[in-house]
Formats: structure tokens, sequence, C-alpha cells
């Protein structure tokens, strides 16, 4: 496939060699950009945006990164800055990469560029796993029916307001979409501005709390299941608001949107929720190690700790 690509390149990178990779990978350049270490917008954490916007306005459809390997900040810092474009982004695989990564390698007429901006997810497995979404979160939905008529009953009586609520959160490919969950906080929870629930949260009604203690206020979670915002196990989706500040302390978040949020996570199971952005944070490791080993295997071992989790009451 041809692309157009922006090389970024070292001040003591020799563009020549980049050339000539290029053109064996069947990539067009577009032009090439020489930074360093030294360079003050990329040593400033938000003056990247400069070099954001330089590089969105390129018309390219993909970077190759090609730094020198004695600066790996610099190297983070520029993919900090790429990310966020939602474009392929290529680096030449160092020995390290291959022997500690799955390295890709489907087409032996170009050279090794690995694209670490996708998964490596195959349609078979995209399909396969879209097709057991749909297949389980129909059976959940059916079963959990009656218990979603219970609680909601209980919440109409105990506290003033709607049973149901919406929220917009960001999902596959950064598309925004309404995630449904039953209330579990008193009217106007929020009306200071958005903020993270908290252990002995004082918004949260009695109803609320039992039933985030057994997870049963995302049971709605099952209708996006089966629209196809959601997936029954991914990383779980998050407000812009929150995502803005996690992608200016880790831009690379943005890998999370190349799957289907879940409704429930390998990060769940293994951190819990987040009340903090630190939390986001430490939980985002979960997340995209689930995405690099992504399997259906995985799906069910993620399933089965949520519901033990479930049936031992330990959620928040």
């Amino acid at each position: 496939k041809l692309e157009n690509v922006v090389v970024i390149s070292g001040s003591d990178t020799c563009p020549a060699n980049i050339a000539d990779i290029i053109e064996r990978s069947n990539k067009c350049i577009r032009s090439v950009i020489s930074v360093d270490g030294q360079n003050s917008d990329l040593q400033a954490g938000l003056s990247v945006r400069r070099l954001v916007t330089e590089l969105r306005d390129t018309g390219a459809t993909a970077f190759v990164v090609a730094l020198p390997s004695d600066d790996p900040g610099l190297s983070l810092r520029v993919l900090g800055c790429l990310y966020p474009l939602d474009r392929a982004i290529y680096v030449s695989p160092d020995d390290y990469m291959l022997l500690v990564s799955k390295v890709p390698y489907d087409n032996l007429l170009s050279e090794p560029l690995v694209d670490i901006s996708r998964s490596s997810l195959s349609d078979s497995i995209v399909s396969m796993k879209r097709a057991s979404d749909v297949a389980g979160a129909l059976v959940s939905l059916l079963l959990a029916a009656p218990v979603i008529g219970v609680l909601a009953l209980a919440i109409k009586f105990k506290s003033p307001g709607p049973v149901f609520y919406s929220q917009e959160r960001i999902g596959y490919h950064r598309k925004p979409f309404k995630i449904y969950k039953l209330r579990t906080m008193t009217v106007n929870a929020e009306s200071s501005g958005p903020a993270l629930s908290s252990d002995n949260d004082p918004r949260v009604t009695n109803v609320g709390r039992f039933m985030r203690k057994y997870r049963l206020d995302e049971l709605p979670n099952l209708w996006n299941v089966l629209r196809g915002d959601m997936s029954l196990v991914g990383p779980r989706p998050e407000r812009e608001y929150f995502l803005g500040q996690l992608r200016l302390r880790a831009p690379h978040c943005a890998l999370l949107h190349q799957v289907r949020p879940g409704l429930t996570s390998l990060g769940m199971v293994k951190f819990g929720y987040a009340s903090t952005v630190d939390d986001m944070l430490a939980r985002m490791k979960y997340d995209l190690l689930y995405i690099q080993n992504i399997s259906v295997s995985l799906d069910l071992k993620v399933i089965f700790y949520t519901v033990r989790t479930i049936f031992r009451g330990e959620g928040k």
C-alpha cells in the first residue's frame, strides 16, 4: 500500500539512508523534519502542540521515526506528539524489539518497518470477538432484565430523579458515544464540574452504594455492547475531560482507542476503579498489555474474574 510519509529524524541521522529504506518499503516521502534533544519545543511538555500542528498540516498519511537510539527520551517525546494524530507510525525494529516483541512482517518485498500505532489483530479475531460480544450481551441482557427492573424501582422510590443516566464517553477510534447506566448518585452530582467517584463519596445514594459494590449499575452497558459502542472486554471508556489530562502525562494513551472499550477490562480486574488521574495511569498499563495480547481465551479469563469480583461484592 502506497503511503505519503513524513520522516522525523535526528540531526545526526542520514536522510539518504532513510530515503533508501522508505523507497524499498513502497512509500513516498512527503517531507523530512529534523529534531534534536536541545529543541525547547520538545523539552517542554505543553509546547509539543506546536509540532503536532505542524505535522497535522502536512497531509501525510504516516510517519517514519528514525531518531538516534542514544536519546530514548527524545523518541518518547516525539512519539507522544504523533499518537494523538491517529496515523500510522513506523519505526525500524532494533535487536531488543526483535527479541522481546511480536514484530509482524508479512511483506517480503519491503523493509521491516513496524507500525507501532496499530494493534496486530487479525480479521478473524476481530470478527470472532464481535460475534461473541453480540451473543454474550444478548443472553446477559435477557437474564439481567428482571434485576434491572427491580433496581429501577428501588432507585425510583429511594431518591428523586431519573432511573437511568447517560454520559458521553470516548470509544473506538476516538468516536464519542453515550454510555448508559443505572443512576447511583444524587441529581446534579457534578454541578461543580466533572469529578471522579471516590471511597465514601457523599454524592452516592444508599441504593447506588449497593449497586456499585456488586457493579450492578453497569448492567445497562450491555445495551452499548449490542449497539457496537462497546465490547464485553476492553479498556473502560473515559470522558474527554479526563482523557485530556491523561494525554498530557501519557500521550500513548491514544493506543487505548484501537479496540472497542469494554464493560469490563484487565485493568478493572487487576487494578479496579480509578479515583484519580494517577489511578488511570496505573490502570492503563494493564489495558495496553491486554491490547497487545488480546484473544478469546484472555477475554474469558477476564470475564471469569469479573464475575468472581461481582459475587464477592468487591466493587467500589
